[in-house]
């Protein structure tokens, strides 16, 4: 099996490794020590569950939920402009996930022959080195924090109108926000090179989007003898929406110079300079969608331009 390649590898002389003695012993004249790469992540979880009756015989609830603290290390690479790198100029860079998650229940009988229940899920995290976006001959100066979060509310009625009868009825709304919101830690425009000498440096791009939804459904189910009959109906309203531009695309433009050249980023001028993208919106980059025919109709337009 090989080895990963940040393990690191140290050389060091082998006089006197065999022993006088032994007559067969070939001593090679260097010999190589490998090393397990040295990583420092941290990762803490905490969980935690209670259940138990209010009003005996009647009242019900449960609640669960679990929290993620973790600490990632990505390293930089030398190559990249001092100017970018820590004052210190050590090449580790710390990105940190979290994430919160809620489950609570409440049911209650109201009579023999009716139940409520009540739940809410809560979801939470952010990372603020995604896909580790900073790394290598990446600078922290293209670091985000990318962050996804919704609430889950239900209420459910089932009654039992009689022998024959069952009714359910549900209503749930989610409240996506964020649906996705990526949040430069510095808004700037982005510089990239590849060839012998890459980097990439500068983040530009930014968006906030949510989505909403509301749905009420009910069901009756009828039963004789052996066969059940079921009638149901489901209204639902969905809206999302939001400002800015989508995950990939430049906001503020990029600068992407030729991979033929090797001088220092500030020693390039714009004869190095392969092209420039910049996208351009027309009127408010703002987006409003409903459920409904078309599915979505956004109130935005943008172009790219290269030169």
């Amino acid at each position: 099996m090989g080895r990963p390649a940040d393990w690191q590898a140290k050389t060091f002389g082998t006089d006197g490794f065999c022993a006088p003695s032994v007559a067969s012993c070939l001593t090679p004249t260097t010999l190589t020590a490998v090393n397990p790469a040295d990583v420092p992540d941290v990762l803490n979880q905490f969980s935690g569950t209670i259940g138990a009756p209010l009003v005996k015989d009647k009242t019900f609830f449960f609640a669960t939920a679990d929290y993620t603290r973790q600490d990632r290390t990505t390293f930089l690479s030398p190559t990249l402009p001092s100017f970018l790198l820590p004052a210190d100029g050590h090449l580790d860079y710390l990105g940190n996930y979290r994430q919160g998650l809620f489950n609570g229940r409440l049911d209650h009988k109201v009579t023999p022959m009716q139940t409520l229940m009540f739940r809410v899920n809560v979801d939470h995290f952010y990372d603020t080195n995604p896909n580790d976006a900073v790394a290598g001959t990446s600078a922290p100066s293209v670091a985000r924090r990318y962050t996804r979060g919704s609430v889950t509310g239900n209420v459910s009625d089932t009654w039992v109108l009689s022998p024959n009868l069952l009714n359910e009825a549900r209503i749930g709304y989610l409240n996506g926000d964020p649906v996705t919101l990526w949040e430069a830690q510095s808004l700037s425009t982005a510089y990239t090179r590849a060839g012998s000498v890459p980097f990439t440096i500068g983040q530009s791009r930014e968006s906030n989007v949510h989505s909403r939804q509301a749905q009420f459904s009910d069901t009756l189910s009828w039963s004789r003898g052996k066969q059940t009959l079921r009638l149901g109906t489901s209204i639902a309203r969905h809206t999302s929406g939001g400002t800015g531009s989508e995950p990939g695309t430049a906001s503020l433009g990029t600068f992407t110079f030729l991979a033929t050249s090797t001088r220092p980023f500030d020693q390039l001028t714009l004869a190095d300079v392969q092209n420039y993208t910049q996208p351009i919106s027309f009127g408010s980059t703002a987006t409003s969608c409903r459920n409904g025919s078309p599915p979505c109709s956004c109130r935005t337009a943008s172009a790219s331009t290269t030169i």
